[in-house]
């Protein structure tokens, strides 16, 4: 948790640097900052979250991948 709360605030920080940077507004600055912020926030939460789940699918799939039927070459036509 407290890992995705540094990168949504690093996030959002950056965000208000760079509109700053392209001279908007202070409230159009903030605005962007936060759901810039917000957002990466929950994302990152969610990767943190699910990162075991990720990784047993990704497993799985690498795993299943060479098994099952093959498809058939080109046919005589």
């Amino acid at each position: 948790m407290l890992l995705a709360l540094l990168i949504g605030c690093g996030t959002a920080g950056a965000t208000y640097a760079y509109s700053k940077q392209r001279q908007a507004t202070n409230g159009a600055a903030a605005g962007a900052a936060a759901l810039t912020g917000v957002s990466s926030a929950a994302v990152a939460y969610a990767a943190l979250v699910f990162w075991p789940l990720v990784l047993l699918g990704g497993v799985g799939y690498l795993w299943m991948r060479g098994s099952g039927p093959k498809a058939l070459g080109p046919g005589r036509g």
